[in-house]
């Protein structure tokens, strides 16, 4: 149904009310940039037209996408709050493949893994100030993210590369005053950031002086969508055709016209009457979202979003809170973008779990005070929902013995298990793999003090060095409290081994060093390597779905090593099943994507540094880094209440509170809980997985050696069974 009405608002429609004559107009003839509208000129929809306006433009992902910017600079203090918001998406996986490539692009061709290497860091730390203070969000979005997922649908261009890469650039932007507006903010940004972005590509003055040029070309080429809730002003429908953009959808609330006329007067009441309702259109849509990640781990919501208790075969009983119940709860309501706690929604992890294997499921989140408002992004928070639930349905279905992953040019058939490598869990971990070797990397460069260090110490001044080793990534300290059916994570850190490795690949010799070298190479990788991947593993926000996978894959060895005991959970049915369900990823993206990008970075040198020594000699050092990811075993400490206590003092009443509000607890995380309804399962599966467990299988041999017993005694049995 969302992707209908998504269609319907992008084409001629029906009237859906009286005062609404069609959702969606062509563009305009007097501009390839202005519209369609949902509203069009000389319409105000009022009472009950109002909800299905608002239906359409939130269930539009361009239509969500303006409405979350435009939900943000309402939270800016009033004197900086814009009088119009812009949203803009572009993309750039096209410079890989476009036939019209100018001349003076093709460097840039040759070039576009650094180009999307360095975009994302001109975005997070811009080389040059804007020209002028404007609102502004601008955000690189990946393969794993929600909103890439609903905007390549809505789109409908080609977001991959030939390399299997996902990326695209959300910018929102917003007016500052009556002389700079959000498309002028807009193309500011634009031409700044892609400037400075390729002046740190370029080595040539000749690149250099094709910038300008480069950058005109990319405005025509990589605009994918625009949405606003006003159409573009003439004046500003003749800026963004003089300076030469092109979006392939757009979209628009309603018309503008010049300034204090009655269409822009119309305009204005339009989307103040539109406030509230999509507020409420909004909330709904999340909570569809929310239910589908409950979903992912065979859970539904206590109140489905989407169908009716009854429905869905579940009890209707109301909760003293929850999305059914007289109050919002915390989880919900924060994500859908109603209260969002000053939660950094990027860092939420399932840190609690209460089981009764009867009917209901408690779990709750933790997380960091949020940083900036970018952070309390809601959709951030329903995909580490999402993400959660899908890996804790993954561990629980699959055997341990398949929790890994590996990267080594010498084991192109050993990289993932088939099963593993469905799934988003197993994305999560093999993307972890390759980041390590890149912030590796990114280490070791000799341009920088630690990597200059770093070289000193292995010693190029004495001659060529010549080592390589595996680095891998493993469950590290692990405390937990189980307290009867209820499990609280308390301590979760990842642990990042080496070692020496000889590897020979891809026409490499082979690192034959000498053993004392190689040994105190070794301990300088120790010393200062390997602290610093561990630290850029459970800190850094590239390595965040990593640190989601692995809490869930704690919670779900709680509930195997429950089940093994012969106790009931409501995942009964999917331990050890195989039964992968919704949890497998059916996006683009495959195991071998990342495999492939890691040996084009070998091929490429990016394990290869050049030094200079203090007599001008040059010096080719060679490393080769393979690793992976293990976490087929867990080895937790058990603490007791009074450990826990001391630890973080009240947390189960902490949780308890955050149920119905997001609560700090002492040690200054932020909670948020929820509850989700367990599958109904009949009476006959409970018999069946009660046979199933330890404990039914030695209750069932008893209850064997018992009839065995009854029908030998005295003989008596096998002597009638021969008797004619």
């Amino acid at each position: 149904m969302g992707v209908l009405l998504a269609l319907l608002l992008l084409i001629l429609a029906p009237a859906v009310a009286p005062g609404v004559q069609r959702a969606v107009a062509e563009p305009s003839p007097t501009s390839e940039v202005n519209g369609p509208f949902v509203v069009q000129a000389g319409e105000s929809p009022k009472g009950d037209e109002l909800p299905e306006v608002a239906d359409k433009i939130v269930e539009n992902a361009l239509g969500e996408e303006l409405y979350l910017a435009m939900r943000a600079f309402e939270l800016l203090p009033k004197d900086q709050r814009p009088i119009n918001t812009q949203v803009a998406v572009f993309t750039f996986s096209w410079i890989e493949t476009v036939k019209d490539i100018p001349e003076s692009a093709m460097w840039v061709r040759d070039r576009y893994h650094d180009f999307m290497s360095r975009l994302p860091e001109e975005i997070r730390k811009p080389s040059t100030p804007a020209a002028w203070q404007y609102p502004l969000q601008a955000t690189m979005l990946d393969g794993e993210s929600y909103a890439y997922d609903r905007l390549t649908e809505e789109l409908g261009r080609p977001l991959v590369d030939p390399y299997g890469n996902e990326q695209m650039l959300r910018l929102a932007t917003g007016s500052r005053g009556s002389d700079r507006h959000s498309e002028d903010a807009m193309n500011e940004w634009f031409e700044r950031t892609m400037t400075n972005t390729l002046l740190h590509i370029a080595r040539t003055d000749a690149e250099r002086g094709t910038i300008k040029e480069v950058v005109q070309w990319m405005k025509g080429k990589a605009g994918a969508g625009i949405a606003g809730p006003r159409g573009f002003c003439n004046v500003c429908v003749k800026k963004i055709a003089k300076w030469g953009y092109s979006f392939d959808k757009r979209l628009f609330i309603v018309p503008y016209d010049a300034y204090k006329t009655a269409q822009a007067k119309l305009a204005s009441t339009t989307l103040l009457n539109l406030k509230s309702p999509l507020e409420t259109s909004y909330k709904k849509h999340a909570g569809e979202q929310i239910d589908k990640a409950l979903n992912k781990a065979g859970l539904k919501s206590p109140c489905s979003h989407v169908n009716s208790p009854q429905a869905m075969g579940l009890s209707a009983q109301p909760m003293a809170a929850g999305p059914c119940g007289p109050s919002s709860d915390a989880l919900t309501g924060a994500l859908a973008s109603q209260q969002n706690g000053g939660i950094d929604f990027s860092s939420l992890q399932l840190r609690y779990l209460s089981d009764d294997g009867n009917s209901s499921v408690k779990y709750a989140f933790s997380g960091q005070p949020a940083k900036d408002e970018q952070s309390q992004d809601p959709r951030t928070g329903r995909q580490a929902l999402t993400d959660s639930m899908a890996a804790l349905r993954t561990w629980l279905a699959l055997s341990p013995d398949k929790f890994w992953v590996n990267l080594n040019p010498s084991e192109p058939d050993r990289i993932i298990d088939a099963q593993l490598g469905r799934t988003n869990a197993g994305r999560a971990l093999l993307e972890a793999d390759w980041q390590m070797k890149q912030s590796e990397g990114k280490l070791l460069d000799p341009k920088t003090a630690f990597g200059a260090e770093y070289w000193r110490r292995i010693g190029i001044s004495d001659g060529p060095v010549c080592y390589s080793s595996r680095m891998w990534i493993v469950p590290g300290d692990i405390e937990v409290r189980q307290d009867g059916s209820s499990l609280y994570v308390l301590k979760a850190t990842l642990d990042v081994k080496a070692k020496p490795e000889n590897v020979a690949s891809l026409g490499q010799a082979s690192c034959n060093a000498d053993p004392q070298k190689t040994a105190r190479n070794a301990q300088v990788e120790q010393e200062m390597v390997v602290p610093k991947i561990a630290q850029a593993v459970n800190t850094a926000p590239e390595y965040a779905p990593l640190r989601q996978a692995f809490l869930a894959r704690i919670v779900a060895q709680w509930i195997r090593d429950r089940h093994d005991k012969g106790e009931t959970t409501s995942f009964d049915k999917l331990i050890g099943s195989g039964g992968l369900g919704p949890a497998v990823e059916d996006g683009a993206w495959r195991p071998q994507q990342v495999y492939d990008a890691y040996l084009r970075s070998i091929r490429e040198g990016d394990f290869t540094y050049k030094q200079t020594t203090r007599v001008g000699d040059t010096v080719v050092t060679y490393t080769m880094r393979t690793g992976g990811v293990d976490f087929s075993k867990l080895k937790p400490t058990e603490l007791s209440a009074a450990d826990m206590n001391r630890r973080i003092p009240g947390l189960p009443e902490t949780i308890d509170k955050s149920a119905v509000r997001a609560t700090k607890a002492t040690d200054g995380t932020l909670w948020l809980a929820d509850t989700a309804k367990a599958p109904q399962t009949s009476v006959w599966e409970r018999i069946r997985g009660f046979a199933g467990s330890r404990t039914g299988i030695l209750v069932g041999l008893v209850a064997v050696l018992g009839v065995l017993l009854l029908f030998v005694r005295d003989g008596s049995a096998f002597r009638r069974r021969r008797s004619p």
